[in-house]
C-alpha cells in the first residue's frame, strides 16, 4: 500500500513541473507496482498447499515479470536501441511469453480436480488447441506483418 501511495503522490500534489510528472507518470511508476506484485505471486506461490496452484501462481508471476521486463526496456533503453529491430521483436516476445504464461495459468486452475483417464486426455487437448489458437492469433498479427512490413507494423504502436 505504501508503494502505490508514493509512486501516486506526484499526480496528486504539485511536487513537479508537469512535464517531470508526466515523464515519471508514463515512465517509471509502474515499475515498484510490479515488483510488489511480483513479490506477492512468489509468496502465494510459496504458501501453496499443492502442485497445481504452485504451478498457477508461478505461471502469473511469470507473466508479471514479462511485463516488468518490457517496461524496464522501454524505460531504460537508449532511443536508438528502441527503434531496432531487436527491441521491438524482443518485445514482442516478451508479451507473447506473458499471454501464454496466463493462458497456461488459467487452463490449470488449482480449484478444478485434477482429471485422469479419457477426461484427462480431453483437458490436454482443449490446452494444445488453445494454445495453437493464440499462437496462430500472435504470428498472423504480429510476426507476420513485422516480417514483410515493418514499417507499417512499427506504425502500430
Amino acid at each position: 500500500m505504501i508503494v502505490w501511495i508514493v509512486t501516486l503522490l506526484p499526480s496528486f500534489i504539485p511536487i513537479f513541473s508537469p512535464e517531470t510528472t508526466s515523464l515519471l507518470v508514463d515512465g517509471y511508476l509502474d515499475i515498484p507496482s510490479m515488483f510488489v506484485l511480483i513479490w506477492a505471486l512468489v509468496r502465494a506461490h510459496r504458501s501453496a498447499s499443492s502442485m497445481r496452484e504452485r504451478t498457477f501462481w508461478m505461471l502469473f508471476a511469470v507473466s508479471a515479470a514479462d511485463i516488468l521486463l518490457v517496461r524496464a526496456l522501454n524505460t531504460f533503453g537508449t532511443p536508438e536501441f528502441l527503434e531496432s529491430a531487436v527491441a521491438v521483436f524482443t518485445e514482442d516476445l516478451l508479451y507473447v511469453a506473458a499471454t501464454m504464461a496466463v493462458l497456461l495459468a488459467l487452463e490449470n486452475r488449482p480449484d478444478r480436480s485434477a482429471v485422469t483417464g479419457h477426461r484427462g486426455q480431453l483437458r490436454l487437448l482443449e490446452l494444445v488447441g488453445a494454445l495453437l489458437f493464440a499462437s496462430g492469433l500472435i504470428t498472423y498479427f504480429v510476426f507476420i506483418p513485422g516480417v514483410f512490413h515493418p514499417e507499417y507494423y512499427r506504425s502500430w504502436g
